[in-house]
């Protein structure tokens, strides 16, 4: 019991700054995921419009 309470110090530091980095990180990603997929989407309609354009409409 007294290696654990030695220990909880040590852990409770760690994850004061770990944390901010793994929702730093999460965030990231999440952004870069949200970009890709807007990115896609503005290709899809970019195509349909110049179907439309050299269709004559």
């Amino acid at each position: 019991m007294i290696f654990f309470e030695q220990l909880m110090p040590v852990l409770f530091t760690m994850l004061i700054y770990i944390a901010p980095i793994a929702l730093l990180l999460w965030f990231v990603f999440k952004v870069l995921k949200n970009q890709q997929e807007q990115s896609a989407l503005l290709k899809e309609i970019s195509k349909k419009l110049d179907n439309q354009h050299h269709s004559g409409l």
